[in-house]
This record gives C-alpha cells, structure tokens and sequence, in this order.
C-alpha cells in the first residue's frame, strides 16, 4: 500500500509504485492503484500527468462489471465504456500539447451521467470531449489510477466531492 492513511487510501491493486519527486511513478506495468475512500454518487476528478503519459489510464467502477475509461495511447486518448469485459469506443482523439505540462484530464460524474473535459496544467482551460447522460444510477463508487507502462508519471491528482 502507498500511503493508505492518505486522502484516497490508495491500495496497490497490480505493480509497484513509488514517489519520485512530486510525481507518482508506475515502476512496472501493468499497474494499477485503487482508490478506497468511499466516496459519493457525484465528484469531480482531476489527474495530471509528466510529460510521457502513454499507457495512462484512470478508470470509474460504474457498477460490478461495467466501467468508464480514460486512456493515453501513442495517438492521444480514448474514452470507452466497458461492460463484462467487451469495451466500446466513445470518444477518441488527439491530445492537443500544453506548453510545460502533461496531459491532464478531469472526469465528472453523478449518479447518472460522466462526461471527460482535457484540460491545462491548472485546469482552467477546458475543453469537453464527451459527456453521457441517463444512466441507470452505479451501486459503486470507485475509480482507480493506472499504467499499461512502466515509467508513466502522475503529476497531480485532485478529487473534489460533491457538497
């Protein structure tokens, strides 16, 4: 476990991690750390990543079996819902470069919708790249980190909850 104490109370579900820096390094791939806070139906949540991100990936657990992706590939990002293991594209695209950050992405959800914005380095630049809406409400409320390649960077990770 990193930091389990802290704000998410991360567990290492696959790999091995460690700090570098500020940075949250992915030492191996694949890697995945899973957040288990409890969290609320409704959150928004910002990741920021170092330069290289490909193989990044941060994923919503919508319900036992069906989940919401955000992934950095060599041609930019894919947003895929996935449902027993079959996975459909819904949005994909290419990254555009934001002078001295990484990629960052920031995921809102609610109990019945998802919609992915990329962003700047301080997330005041956004632009929205797909949203669903009328979904049957989730029975859970994880979202998890990860790496299909070792040495990819996170450089920030926010997490607002809903009030």
């Amino acid at each position: 476990m990193l930091n389990p104490g802290g704000a998410f109370q991360w567990a290492t579900e696959q790999g091995s991690w460690s700090l570098s820096g500020t940075a949250l390094v992915a030492d191996e791939a694949p890697a995945q750390l899973v957040s288990q806070r409890e969290l609320p139906p409704s959150y928004r949540l910002a990741v920021i990543w170092e330069e290289d991100a490909e193989g990044g990936r941060v994923d919503l657990q919508w319900d036992e079996g069906e989940a919401w992706m955000f992934r950095l590939t060599a041609e930019g990002y894919e947003f895929v819902h996935a449902v027993d293991g079959r996975e459909s594209v819904i949005a994909s695209g290419a990254l555009s470069a934001t002078s001295g950050a990484g990629p960052a992405v920031l995921l809102t959800r609610t109990s019945r919708s998802v919609s992915v914005e990329l962003t700047g380095a301080n997330l005041g630049d956004r632009r929205r790249v797909a949203s669903v809406d009328h979904l049957e409400a989730p029975t859970t409320t994880a979202f998890s980190i990860g790496s299909d390649r070792a040495g990819v960077r996170f450089a920030r990770i926010e997490l607002e909850l809903a009030s």
